[in-house]
């Protein structure tokens, strides 16, 4: 765990696009950012407590949406740095990075605009699904593994509602003065809620219409 990790990244199948994030998962996120911080010199974090980021998770096929986790977030030039606390009791899919990557880097994080055509182009070359989250038409994410990577995957899919979440974080992250020390930060508050609304109906009229491309 450290900015090596970041000049050195994997090379991706070009069907992913770029790298847009770094995770790590770790024991304890005061200490986690105080390492950077001290030892790297990254600072300062937005610290997101007690979130239940799985809408209709579910984790090797077992429902997770009752994980609660502590997110912190910096960057390293430009590239997403986030450290991962988990909260609420095993088994969860950070509780499986514990043991299996240790302080190692757990997922690489990549957006996409076509997330279904991704996901199946990923199901179809040997990639596996370990965590499904989110709603086909409205957003998704899936964590994804490889029996040639020692790393996750992390797909999300972008687009009007997820966009404002990504580009609010960074923004907010901007804003700091290191010397400030660590923030918190409402991430239920980057998304506005009329785009909610907007986004739930264009759902309803899509459903309707039997123009969802479901991948679940």
């Amino acid at each position: 765990m450290n900015c090596e990790d970041f000049h050195i990244r994997p090379r991706l199948p070009e069907q992913f696009g770029g790298i847009q994030q770094v995770a790590y998962v770790v024991e304890n996120i005061e200490e986690a950012a105080r390492y950077w911080r001290d030892q790297e010199g990254v600072a300062p974090f937005l610290m997101c407590r007690n979130i239940s980021p799985f809408t209709k998770g579910s984790f090797r096929g077992s429902p997770c949406s009752d994980v609660i986790i502590n997110v912190g977030f910096s960057y390293i030039r430009g590239m997403q740095l986030e450290l991962i606390e988990v909260c609420s009791p095993p088994p969860s899919i950070y509780h499986e990075a514990l043991e299996s990557y240790g302080l190692n880097v757990h997922h690489y994080a990549v957006h996409t605009s076509t997330f279904s055509r991704t996901y199946r182009w990923a199901l179809e070359n040997g990639y596996k699904v370990v965590l499904e989250s989110g709603i086909d038409g409205l957003a998704r994410m899936s964590y994804l593994e490889h029996d040639n990577h020692d790393f996750v995957i992390e797909l999300i899919e972008l687009n009007s509602l997820t966009h404002p979440y990504f580009e609010g974080i960074e923004n907010r992250w901007n804003e700091l003065d290191p010397s400030d020390g660590n923030a918190d930060l409402d991430i239920m508050k980057l998304t506005k809620r009329s785009l909610v609304f907007r986004s739930l109906l264009k759902l309803a009229a899509k459903s309707m219409l039997g123009q969802i491309d479901k991948t679940r």
